[in-house]
């Protein structure tokens, strides 16, 4: 009886660990992403930025740091997650139906991600995708006719799995234990 108690209070002191944590990047993102964009527009390198958070499948849209629309989008499922971080739209094209005939390109160094409809609106609203931002058809259309290539694209995902598996990966725990 007395090891089970043992167990369920490291239990608890484990999930506190891991939601502090959680809450420092959170915290820690929306520093730079503020940063990031007071110093975009100090540069004028475009009015429009853009914040995916993929945990809400969320893909808000700022002109000249006023939210302008939200869409509806998806990431990337848990074995192909979306690249986390701020990128740069690189290129854009029209890519045939099967991405709702619009690609905007990120410069993810680690591979080809990017912003882009789908022949399946079903799998829009949920983590379905293998890493790009999946949008309706009629969206990433509207999105690619304002956005021009050097806007700045910020990816979160605040999930508690997320952190959990960059702490295991930078194994950052050991700095707070």
């Amino acid at each position: 009886m007395i090891k089970v108690y043992k167990l369920k209070t490291i239990l608890k002191i484990v999930v506190l660990i891991i939601l502090t944590i959680s809450i420092i990047m959170i915290l820690k993102n929306i520093i730079d992403i503020t940063n990031k964009t007071k110093m975009a527009s100090s540069n004028n390198v475009s009015s429009y930025k853009i914040l995916v958070d993929v945990e809400d499948s969320k893909l808000f849209l700022f002109e000249n740091d006023t939210l302008v629309k939200t869409y509806k989008c998806s990431g990337g499922k848990w074995s192909t997650p979306s690249p986390i971080g701020t990128w740069t739209i690189v290129s854009k094209a029209k890519w045939g139906e099967g991405f709702g005939g619009s690609w905007m390109g990120l410069n993810v160094p680690w591979g080809k991600f990017g912003i882009h409809g789908t022949l399946e609106p079903n799998s829009v609203g949920w983590a379905s995708s293998h890493g790009c931002i999946r949008m309706n058809n009629d969206e990433v259309a509207q999105l690619y006719k304002i956005i021009p290539i050097g806007t700045k694209v910020t990816i979160v995902d605040r999930s508690i799995w997320s952190i959990w598996k960059r702490i295991k990966r930078f194994k950052i725990w050991n700095v707070w234990l």
